[in-house]
């Protein structure tokens, strides 16, 4: 009886690889070139040379920084604000973000302020005053000696100047005339009587009835609906008149107010695009308002009856 062996293939040797070692101290690894490199802090923006990295230099400035930590975050960005020319209320400031940056920015820039007004105190101190111009010297004047003057002979009288002619005195304006057109201008257009409505128009407002005094209340909401049932049911369509926008109770409102130029502009193109490349497109594009918004601002302007949108 043969006795069967099996033979074991062998794994091959599994591949050491090195460990890397960990950069030094302020040094991190590039993952491109895979060598240690130094940390590059990035710069912090600066408000008149001042940052938030200032400490307080004197007894003054470190007894300001406690006054400034009794405040509010919010506070301590208004009175940045102030100390650069802008509106207050800002929720953000890129310079400084926490409170003890606030408070270094704002004593650094109060102490940069101090300086400006000393150095100009003192420029303005170190002009030299205006030397004063010697007085003149007074000079002898001669004495004139008296002329005498000759008597003229008397002339004749002169001819009285002719009285100028009397103004044209303005005419009294008619009162009766006036009274006349007054009567006129206040005179209705339409004279009482002069409209007339059909028998059809007569009898739909008679079922519509009087509007109620409070249309806020719930008689004046079933006034408002019952309205709106009766103008539906017996309204007159008028294929001349579709050049005018749409009344709100005709069915087809929708389909009319597509029709119209400002509105069908605006209209949903249903096109799918490349979500990457839109977004690039419309980042860099200028403002401008969205389709939804231009069919808004065209619904509610005066150029169209309409006074009120449900979205």
């Amino acid at each position: 009886m043969s006795h069967t062996t099996k033979i074991h293939k062998s794994s091959p040797p599994k591949k050491r690889t090195l460990k890397q070692t960990r950069c030094p101290r302020g040094e991190y690894r590039n993952p491109v070139t895979n060598i240690c490199e130094p940390i590059v802090k990035p710069v912090k923006k600066t408000i008149m040379g001042c940052s938030s990295t200032y400490e307080p230099q004197d007894d003054a400035e470190k007894n300001r920084a406690v006054q400034l930590n009794k405040l509010k975050r919010q506070e301590l960005r208004d009175i940045v604000s102030e100390l650069k020319g802008e509106t207050t209320g800002r929720t953000y400031i890129a310079e400084a973000n926490t409170k003890p940056d606030l408070i270094s920015l704002i004593i650094c820039i109060e102490r940069v302020n101090r300086e400006q007004k000393e150095n100009l105190a003192v420029s303005s101190s170190s002009v030299p005053s205006p030397v004063p111009s010697p007085s003149p010297v007074p000079v002898p004047v001669p004495v004139p000696v008296p002329v005498p003057v000759p008597v003229p002979s008397p002339s004749p009288a002169p001819s009285p100047a002719p009285s100028p002619a009397p103004s044209p005195v303005a005419p009294e304006p008619d009162t009766q005339m006036i009274d006349s057109i007054y009567e006129e201008i206040n005179d209705p257009i339409i004279a009482d009587g002069e409209i007339t409505l059909t028998d059809n128009e007569l009898k739909i407002q008679n079922q519509i009835g009087v509007l109620p005094t409070d249309i806020e209340s719930k008689q004046g909401n079933e006034f408002l609906y019952n309205k709106e049932r009766i103008e539906y049911n017996n309204r007159d369509v008028d294929e001349n008149l579709d050049f005018l926008y749409p009344e709100i109770n005709d069915p087809d409102f929708n389909i009319k107010i597509a029709k119209r130029k400002e509105f069908y502009d605006t209209m949903y193109d249903g096109k799918i695009r490349d979500i990457k490349t839109h977004a690039d497109m419309l980042c860099d594009a200028d403002f401008e308002l969205m389709p939804h918004q231009m069919f808004v601002k065209n619904f509610l302007s005066f150029q169209t009856p309409y006074n009120a949108l449900l979205l």
